[in-house]
């Protein structure tokens, strides 16, 4: 059988470093990625180990990529293939590591016993035969709809009923052209996508709030212009994990990526439209605006305890000492020290995969709301 030709492997992140990128890569799913809507009824879990007979496997079941690809399903999961009656000419698809929590809904089955893949001293792990057999069984009491997607030869998720998919290709289509239309300066500035989902970053050329914020910051002692500031806005889509398409405004202050404003998105449920996804990216100049008000807000408030208060704050965000103790403050405003978190962040980026960056980030922009008089009243007792 013709293997499918793979864009990228298991825990694979590429970089796309211009929009011809970007291009390639949507071109590739939408001319390889499969979306099918069995029962759930309809499929079974085949175990796979160490021991399995990989070859006899290929050929019984007309898998349709490497067995390179393969392997890489058993060893780094040691985990299982999804066969779906009646609906790939009875062909069994390895399962990315993406979509187990996902298998396991659809099976109503929870707990340390069917989740836990890893070894402790006192806990072993359930037999991976075991494993399928219980999810199979599970399966058969299941009769409703799941959208399930195959992507570079795998399954990536396995969505109950209720599930939209957003193709991403038809997502940065419509991000685009609601963009063109708020500020129709923008362009592509880089981007980032795995098996966990795709991130895209625009550059905004919003001159005029770049003049705004330069001189709210320069109030407090940063000496900025308006080309020491870039207004960029993140969007990220995924159908794994998060299950939706999000945009976050990030204001760059001299190299630094500062996030700003609360976060816009739309999740992935029946009744949701990429039409209404333009309608809430509307609201991103107005989120810029308001965070602008708050960074003022922020460089009003004096902090006398700063070096306490942001070690502790680092340390709730779980940043590793090694990066937080480059920081040193003596005293000043809770603007110094929200801009700092984010250095951390920044300093951060080449140490964490697609979805620990994004979810860093959407914890630090919660301390853009924190009450910082409070903490530097509980630090300082």
């Amino acid at each position: 059988m013709e293997q499918e030709k793979i864009y990228l492997h298991d825990y694979e992140e590429k970089l796309l470093d211009t929009r011809e990128d970007l291009q390639e890569y949507l071109d590739h799913i939408k001319a390889t990625d499969k979306w099918v809507t069995p029962t759930v009824n309809e499929c079974q879990v085949l175990g796979l180990d160490l021991q399995t007979n990989v070859e006899e496997v290929l050929k019984i079941n007309k898998v349709s990529i490497s067995n390179d690809d393969v392997m890489a399903t058993i060893e780094n999961e040691n985990h299982f293939s999804l066969y779906v009656n009646n609906l790939f000419g009875n062909l069994v698809h390895p399962v990315r590591y993406t979509a187990f929590p996902d298998i396991e809904a659809r099976a109503g089955l929870y707990g340390r016993a069917i989740e836990n893949s890893i070894e402790k001293q006192d806990i072993q792990v359930l037999p991976v035969r075991i494993k399928a057999f219980w999810l199979s069984q599970c399966f058969a009491l299941n009769a409703e709809l799941c959208k399930i997607l195959i992507r570079d030869g795998k399954v990536s998720s396995m969505k109950s009923k209720k599930y939209q998919p957003f193709m991403q290709w038809d997502v940065i289509s419509h991000t685009e052209n609601r963009l063109s239309s708020i500020f129709p300066e923008y362009e592509f500035s880089a981007g980032r996508v795995s098996h966990e989902g795709l991130v895209v970053e625009y550059k905004l050329n919003a001159k005029m709030m770049e003049d705004g914020f330069a001189n709210t910051l320069s109030q407090f002692g940063f000496g900025l212009t308006a080309a020491d500031i870039n207004t960029r806005l993140i969007v990220s889509t995924s159908d794994i994990g998060s299950s939706c398409v999000s945009a976050s405004p990030i204001m760059e202050v001299q190299g630094v990526p500062m996030r700003l404003g609360k976060r816009i998105e739309l999740r992935h449920d029946v009744g949701n439209t990429l039409e209404m996804w333009e309608e809430v990216l509307t609201n991103i100049a107005v989120s810029l605006q308001e965070a602008e008000d708050k960074v003022e807000e922020l460089g009003n408030i004096s902090i006398v305890n700063a070096q306490s208060v942001f070690e502790t704050m680092a340390e709730e965000l779980k940043i590793p000492k090694k990066i937080s103790q480059n920081i040193q403050f003596i005293a000043t405003s809770a603007i110094d020290i929200y801009l700092a978190l984010n250095q951390c962040v920044d300093d951060m980026a080449g140490d964490l995969n697609l979805s620990q960056m994004i979810d860093l980030r959407e914890k630090v922009a919660r301390y853009l709301y924190v009450d910082y008089e409070a903490y530097d009243r509980r630090v300082g007792v």
